[in-house]
């Protein structure tokens, strides 16, 4: 019921020729914030917040929700229908590639990146029992010895837990888009980048400078003079009622050479300058200042 839901709103807002947004993301960058700010900004807005549009990403999602037993998609009544807050899975559901790829009509496209170390420790705390159940005691508490074996082996050599950071936009958004991103360069400074084509209108922004940046892509990619005010949701630091989040990054240091392996990738180079890179890279190193 709630993807009929959901399927019936998209439809309703394509025939009043509303644009659609979607705040498609890795996860852990930002994206909560930025699809509930822009939620704000529209009566009845049609958002989307989503991390799956391949169908082989969508389906290994899937199949891990219904591997625990856990609910794909919420209730949804008509409240959370208008308001547009359904599950990132429901939107998933409609959303998917052939869906957007036949579509006639403009998308906009707002994504998100974030140092990637400080991706991964959040994805870490993301929905444990349903992608590292294996690091959960028999309350389904995250251990704190557990968790840090578990990043130092990562860290260590290859491991595809990194490659999803550093793969998502070849293998999920050039797909979905047909857009290579890093075909585009990407001002390090200012902290975001717009691309404009046929089908797709692309903000890229970077976390790091969402609050600066947020207000003025807004403007430029609506052609709005309405103010924003963010609305920050799903913040990491504040849902981590036992401070092991918070520990867990003040104290967690890793192999030098993996972290050099890390920021060494083409999504780190593109998105993050070499100085900010260095940083990180002294920032979570075992050996900071070597």
């Amino acid at each position: 019921m709630p993807h009929q839901f959901l399927y019936l709103k998209h439809r309703l807002f394509e025939f009043f020729g509303r644009e659609p947004i979607i705040v498609y993301t890795m996860g852990k960058v930002g994206s909560s914030t930025v699809f509930h700010t822009f939620q704000k900004q529209y009566y009845l807005p049609l958002v989307y917040h989503v991390h799956h549009l391949t169908d082989r990403s969508y389906q290994r999602a899937v199949d891990r929700y219904q591997k625990n037993n856990l609910p794909i998609s919420p209730k949804i009544n008509l409240i959370t229908f208008f308001k547009g807050n359904s599950s990132h899975m429901s939107a998933s559901c409609i959303l998917k590639k052939d869906q957007i790829i036949n579509s006639n009509r403009k998308w906009n496209v707002i994504t998100l990146v974030r140092d990637p170390f400080s991706t991964y420790l959040s994805h870490i705390f993301q929905n444990p029992q349903i992608i590292r159940p294996f690091l959960l005691d028999d309350d389904g508490i995250l251990v704190k010895e557990k968790v840090e074996d578990h990043i130092e082996k990562v860290f260590s050599g290859p491991n595809p837990e990194k490659d999803f950071i550093t793969n998502w936009f070849d293998e999920e958004f050039l797909k979905v888009t047909g857009i290579d991103i890093y075909e585009y360069p990407f001002d390090h400074e200012k902290g975001y980048v717009l691309i404009e084509g046929e089908q797709f209108n692309i903000a890229i922004i970077a976390l790091e400078s969402l609050d600066s940046n947020l207000a003025p892509v807004f403007k430029q990619l609506f052609k709005s003079n309405k103010d924003v005010s963010i609305e920050r949701k799903n913040i990491r630091s504040k849902n981590d009622k036992s401070g092991f989040y918070k520990l867990l990054k003040q104290n967690i240091r890793v192999s030098r050479e993996g972290l050099k392996e890390f920021y060494s990738t083409k999504y780190a180079k593109h998105f993050f300058s070499e100085e900010f890179r260095n940083k990180m890279i002294n920032r979570w190193s075992k050996n900071e200042y070597a």
